[in-house]
């Protein structure tokens, strides 16, 4: 049987609402001025920051100067998850093991898409909160206690415990956050919080950004993808690092302790 299409009606050309070229008068496929969003693009270089513009691209509006404000604090606590990170760790020993520097990076976001501190548990912790943030935030916590099991690191995408213990950092990123602007997410989440703590829970960085993004009108499905984009430099920066280094620079677990459970 031939295939068919589905009867779709497919475009004569590439469709985008955010980015306008204006073609030049002689060649249609020269581009002489883009507008972003119903912006020119050199208007926004020389008025804007980049933080506002990467807003823009995202969100359709350039942000005010709160959302400004906010938005570029998370980037900054979210632009280097740190060496303890799998995808930072992946980085480093790309690095040391001598990739090509400009192979690094879709190998650490691949592993920064991950559900376990990564970018799809923001995703996933974006939609929990959405979810149920118009219930009362002590009901939710009970709730999800009486389930949890003793051995469980999660109470939720994006709060828990980490290696054990309460995330510190998480904490107090969120708290800084807070004090630039009580929104009505991390204001639920804090909640939510001062609920689960005393059982050892509180807030992950996943949990953080999604809220936080979340404030700022990006849709769940897209918080995911922004963290993986935010937290580039970082991952990137460390892998470099290694392309300098030697490799025992990096652990090497002895046969003594190299064990593979049955």
């Amino acid at each position: 049987m031939k295939p068919t299409l589905r009867n779709l009606n497919f475009k004569s050309k590439m469709a985008t609402n955010i980015c306008y070229e204006k073609a030049t008068t002689y060649n249609p496929y020269i581009c002489k001025k883009m507008y972003w969003h119903g912006y020119d693009v050199q208007d926004l270089m020389s008025k804007c920051s980049y933080i506002e513009v990467m807003f823009l691209v995202f969100n359709g509006e350039l942000p005010n100067k709160l959302e400004s404000t906010v938005f570029n604090a998370l980037l900054i606590a979210s632009c280097n998850p740190g060496p303890r990170h799998p995808a930072t760790r992946a980085g480093m020993t790309a690095g040391i093991s001598k990739t090509e520097a400009v192979s690094i990076l879709p190998q650490v976001l691949s592993v920064m898409s991950g559900e376990m501190l990564g970018a799809k548990e923001v995703e996933n912790a974006a939609r929990f909160i959405r979810k149920v943030s118009g219930e009362d935030a002590d009901t939710v916590a009970q709730r999800l206690l009486d389930d949890v099991s003793e051995n469980d690191d999660r109470i939720a995408p994006g709060f828990g415990s980490i290696y054990g213990g309460i995330d510190q950092y998480a904490n107090k990123i969120a708290e800084s956050l807070l004090k630039i602007k009580k929104s009505k997410n991390m204001v639920w989440c804090t909640n939510f919080v001062r609920r689960i703590e005393d059982k050892n829970y509180s807030w992950l960085m996943p949990g953080v950004v999604a809220a936080c993004l979340l404030d700022l009108g990006f849709q769940s499905k897209v918080c995911g993808a922004i963290y993986q984009m935010i937290s580039a430099p970082g991952l990137l920066a460390h892998a470099l690092e290694g392309l300098d280094s030697d490799l025992s620079n990096i652990p090497w677990i002895d046969d003594e302790h190299y064990i593979i459970e049955e």
